[in-house]
């Protein structure tokens, strides 16, 4: 500082978070492999001022509403250089989906990055079942065929109904839906006579 030989470290949380849902949320963190769970959740409140957060970002992050019932989203890396990412939020006691887009603003100048979660204003995809049959669809783990399963419970879609529909998990497992009839039955490796279509989708930004 001045004429001396003074250096100035200055330290500061990378991210900042910013909560534009109507419900309290909580947000962790895993390691880089996507496992385990590297702190205590952090609540995030409704329209509150951004919230100072720091991780290891060569791991992943994972958000749910506060409330009974939600279960963590997928894991979003906090790494890739994009906008935005949108994901599905699923509630296993009632069934309730919501999709959500986390964006990523990037402040002039800094390293610090301004992430804001908020419900998406366009949905990615509706998926209508227009058949007499009932079906379910699940995002499988892998790309390797009808035997792959998902990480989550297939979401039922009974006929004549529709369902919104983004990537449950969309930094972690190829981008396609495995389309089956629904049987109502859990089976650990579904048949092949099962399977009525296997759509792969791409998101364009």
């Amino acid at each position: 500082l001045g004429g001396t030989k003074t250096t100035v470290i200055s330290l500061f949380n990378r991210f900042c978070l910013v909560n534009l849902l109507d419900v309290e949320i909580e947000v962790i963190s895993t390691n880089k492999r996507g496992f385990g769970q590297n702190r205590k959740p952090l609540s995030i409140g409704v329209n509150k001022a951004p919230i100072p957060w720091h991780f290891d970002d060569s791991g992943y992050c994972r958000l749910r509403p506060k409330e009974l019932g939600w279960s963590f989203s997928g894991l979003v890396s906090m790494r890739k250089k994009r906008r935005d990412v949108s994901l599905r939020v699923r509630n296993k006691l009632t069934g309730k989906a919501i999709i959500v887009t986390i964006e990523f603003n990037r402040l002039n100048k800094t390293p610090n990055v301004l992430v804001v979660i908020r419900a998406s204003r366009s949905i990615p995809f509706r998926l209508e079942n227009l058949t007499t049959i009932p079906l379910q669809f699940t995002q499988p783990s892998f790309f390797g065929g009808f035997r792959s399963r998902g990480l989550e419970e297939p979401t039922i879609l009974l006929p004549y109904h529709k369902a919104f529909y983004s990537w449950d998990f969309p930094d972690l497992c190829k981008r396609f839906i495995l389309l089956e009839k629904a049987d109502f039955e859990f089976e650990d490796h579904p048949s092949q006579d099962r399977v009525l279509a296997r759509l792969f989708f791409r998101l364009f930004s």
